[in-house]
């Protein structure tokens, strides 16, 4: 049937025209495509492009995602992730996507680096931990800071994997948060890209600040709010296909570590 086809993601399938009208029963009173393209291959088969088909695989790719990357926490029906997929060196920014039982509710680009590589030390201003963490938001933490913008910030507290070590090490103060960019000093602007800071996620001043007013909503309506920290050991652009978002033109590969945020 079509609708299994959808729902394996097959939206270019070899798809009969009983198929379609099948489709077109389905969706019947339902707004679509007046057209459908189709291809022959041979005698005995047409591939069809079907728009209907189409469209509910985007809303499978894009928004029907309740799960980390990693495919190890899966959101319950009063819970939300906010899930930051990182490439394992740390030297490019990733995407932070947040999502509920039903699917994506906002991506953006987000940089988990730090001054060095240590994870764990307690003060030691290394990378930002992978594992699962718990969040509080707070909207007028340092606001108005040079390295933390004027949205205020969410906290982190580790409960699995590197930040759960480096929470009990007594590595605190981890959060997700905002503020200037490389190039422009003292100034809270989006017109650099992301710098670096001492072991937080940052993002965008414009992101956060849709961040913050999501988290606030969500929060009122009882949902309880994770953070999902996760490496990727491969290609990052590969996750920014998965999630449909293009990678920020402004990043570049950053070698060298910095000392200031």
């Amino acid at each position: 049937m079509l609708e299994d086809k959808i729902n394996n993601l097959c939206f270019w399938d070899q798809i009969t025209d009983g198929d379609v009208a099948e489709a077109d029963q389905h969706y019947n009173g339902k707004e679509k495509p007046e057209e459908k393209r189709t291809f022959p291959v041979d005698s005995s088969s047409i591939y069809h492009f079907h728009p209907i088909a189409f469209v509910e695989h985007m809303k499978l790719i894009t928004g029907g995602i309740n799960h980390t990357f990693d495919n190890k926490h899966t959101a319950k029906a009063n819970e939300v992730y906010i899930n930051v997929i990182t490439p394992k060196s740390r030297d490019l920014q990733g995407p932070l996507v947040v999502f509920n039982s039903s699917g994506v509710l906002f991506k953006t680009h987000s940089l988990a680096r730090g001054s060095n590589s240590n994870r764990l030390k307690a003060e030691g201003n290394g990378d930002t931990p992978t594992g699962k963490t718990t969040t509080v938001y707070y909207p007028k933490k340092r606001v108005g800071h040079t390295s933390f913008g004027n949205h205020g910030m969410i906290m982190l507290e580790g409960t699995t994997g590197e930040f759960k070590k480096a929470t009990n090490n007594g590595r605190t103060g981890i959060a997700i948060h905002s503020g200037h960019t490389n190039g422009y000093g003292s100034a809270i602007n989006d017109k650099g890209d992301l710098m670096s800071t001492y072991g937080c996620v940052r993002v965008y001043n414009s992101a956060m600040k849709e961040l913050g007013k999501l988290y606030t909503k969500l929060k009122n309506e009882g949902k309880i709010i994770y953070c999902y920290i996760e490496d990727y050991d491969g290609d990052i652009k590969d996750v920014y296909k998965f999630y449909d978002l293009k990678v920020d033109p402004k990043d570049k590969e950053q070698s060298k570590r910095s000392n200031t945020q």
